[in-house]
């Protein structure tokens, strides 16, 4: 049997041990757009590094913004294509 991978581990013991609604994911591989907006309104609940935290704010907001403006074009085509 293979190894299971790490996001399927993360909803096992979700699922397992914990008796309250828990939605797991992996910062990393979440789309920029979302990885953002968790950023603005999500809680830590825990940080072992601080710095590591903003450094990953940071890199996360630069990236955003060099990303930005190609969604705000694909945001405005869909809007437009039922027209």
């Amino acid at each position: 049997m293979g190894k299971i991978p790490l996001q399927k581990r993360l909803s096992l013991i979700q699922m397992r041990y914990l008796d309250f609604d828990l939605d797991v994911h992996i910062f990393s591989l979440l789309p920029i757009y979302i990885c953002k907006r968790i950023l603005q309104e999500g809680k830590v609940l825990l940080v072992k590094n601080q710095d590591v935290l903003y450094d990953l704010a940071i890199r996360t907001a630069q990236a955003y913004e060099d990303f930005k403006p190609l969604y705000y074009t694909y945001l405005n085509g869909i809007s437009h294509a039922g027209s």
